[in-house]
């Protein structure tokens, strides 16, 4: 059992805010010492993670996160299974080193997480998240420029370094990763890139902002079968930019696949014209992979 002073402690909830959500949802069965202090047990503590993580990585409202817990039946022990707030105490560590420009410590996190977890959980479950919330914190103001940069620029690295030193199946067609001129963001292209990494494909990643003139380039010389980009805040030109260079990519070479993603793709902003222009979420990867990719290496 735990006083409210070590609560907050273990869960970074100032004590105020412990009382006002107790007071206004009666999300705890509060019971008290011998001396009449509030005190406090290990379910309790987990709830009350559960909903810090919620509100403060997921933009959850402290009343919807409530709301969600009421409709588990006050349970969130398979919650915690399923969902990043499993993961709540690496990511806060995490975040708050990042944030704070303390690299040793960072490295140090990240190095633990992969000891302990499986290298996509730890992208999927610790890095996603940490993102989220920089991002979002960024446009609030609550974090600089210098913080945005630094936090998402040493998970990159982190990322990248995993790209290199998975093997390569030779036997499986060779891939290009980028995103187009004025496209940043390359997080989910990445991560779709460590995808196509772990069933043994050769990535060649050339990461953001790419002319697509060096995207031909490379094409024409590296026989590629596979050519993956993404989108996050398109504007129509670039759109269509992109669009009529991939069907030009597609009309010059007869094997080539490609996959597309990102927040700004979907059917409606590029509807697609051929059977070899792929829209993927993360869902549809594995099914995507078998039936395209492993069924054409099977023909060869």
């Amino acid at each position: 059992m735990y006083s409210i002073k070590k609560v907050a402690e273990l869960t970074g909830i100032p004590t105020v805010t412990i009382r006002a959500w107790e007071n206004r949802y009666q999300i705890v069965s509060l019971s008290r010492s011998e001396g009449g202090h509030r005190i406090y047990s290990d379910d309790d503590v987990r709830l009350l993670k559960w909903l810090k993580y919620k509100t403060e990585f997921e933009s959850y409202k402290i009343s919807d996160a409530v709301r969600l817990w009421e409709e588990q039946d006050g349970e969130i022990t398979s919650a915690y299974a399923n969902d990043n707030s499993h993961y709540s105490d690496t990511i806060y560590t995490l975040y708050n080193h990042l944030t704070g420009f303390n690299t040793k410590e960072a490295n140090d996190t990240i190095n633990l997480a992969f000891s302990q977890y499986d290298y996509e959980d730890v992208i999927h479950h610790i890095f996603m998240p940490i993102l989220h919330r920089v991002g979002n914190e960024w446009e609030k103001g609550t974090l600089s420029i210098a913080q945005e940069h630094f936090a998402s620029e040493f998970i990159m690295q982190r990322c990248t370094e995993i790209l290199r030193i998975l093997p390569i199946d030779h036997s499986l067609p060779k891939a290009l990763a980028f995103t187009p001129e004025n496209e940043l963001h390359h997080i989910g292209l990445l991560t779709f890139s460590l995808f196509l990494r772990k069933q043994g494909m050769e990535v060649l990643y050339l990461g953001p902002n790419t002319p697509l003139d060096h995207v031909t380039h490379v094409l024409q010389t590296n026989d590629i079968k596979l050519l993956v980009t993404s989108l996050t805040y398109p504007h129509e030109e670039q759109l269509n930019k992109l669009k009529e260079k991939l069907e030009q990519f597609i009309h010059h070479d007869p094997e080539l696949e490609i996959a597309i993603g990102g927040a700004g793709i979907s059917p409606d902003t590029m509807p697609l014209t051929s059977g070899r222009l792929h829209n993927l979420n993360q869902k549809s990867w594995d099914t995507w992979f078998q039936q395209t990719i492993k069924k054409s290496d099977a023909t060869i």
